[in-house]
């Protein structure tokens, strides 16, 4: 890593491809294949230049002293940030937590076009329940989730948030900012 400034690390060709390779075994992510049913299809793919996801070319990637991964697009490079007391800089893309990655939910709504496993769709009742801040349980997974990883949580077509299965439940992620208030819940019938 190339020390920007005393909060920032650029990330380098290397750190970015293990990066990458954790992300992968994670969620299975492949570029090729893409989940149509996902709203966020033409916002992700902004972010995929030459068949990758976020290329060292055309983004710069950055870290924090806690672990915490900022994405920027490559101009960045071009100014001196040593001089400047930055806590983070460009778009949160989440953190890594005991060898896992938390994704962010904007990086959630990036990836999950093309993720394969550690993605689950709720039903209506389970979504509601979600956006209020509930853990849901769930006796089959249908073999895609792994235990004690991040999961990526839809509904229909959109991400909701990031969940972390706990046997047969799904341990709420969802920053109380982002839950619904009671009088927002909408009617179920």
């Amino acid at each position: 890593m190339i020390n920007m400034t005393t909060n920032l690390n650029q990330l380098n060709k290397k750190d970015i491809q293990n990066f990458f390779e954790i992300i992968n075994k994670q969620y299975d992510i492949n570029l090729n294949i893409e989940r149509k049913n996902i709203s966020t299809l033409k916002f992700s793919k902004q972010f995929i230049k030459d068949n990758t996801l976020l290329n060292y070319k055309y983004f710069s990637i950055f870290s924090n002293n806690k672990d915490k991964y900022y994405v920027t697009n490559k101009e960045v490079e071009n100014i001196d940030l040593r001089r400047l007391n930055l806590v983070n800089v460009g778009l949160y893309i989440g953190e890594m937590m005991k060898n896992y990655f938390r994704p962010s939910i904007e990086f959630a709504q990036i990836i999950a076009p093309y993720v394969n496993k550690n993605i689950i769709e709720l039903n209506k009742k389970e979504a509601i329940d979600f956006l209020n801040g509930f853990d849901i349980f769930k006796e089959d997974f249908n073999g895609k989730i792994e235990e004690q990883n991040f999961i990526i949580i839809i509904y229909e077509n959109d991400v909701l948030g990031i969940a972390r299965k706990n046997e047969d439940r799904l341990l709420n992620f969802l920053s109380k900012g982002r839950r619904l208030q009671t009088s927002d819940v909408p009617d179920l019938e």
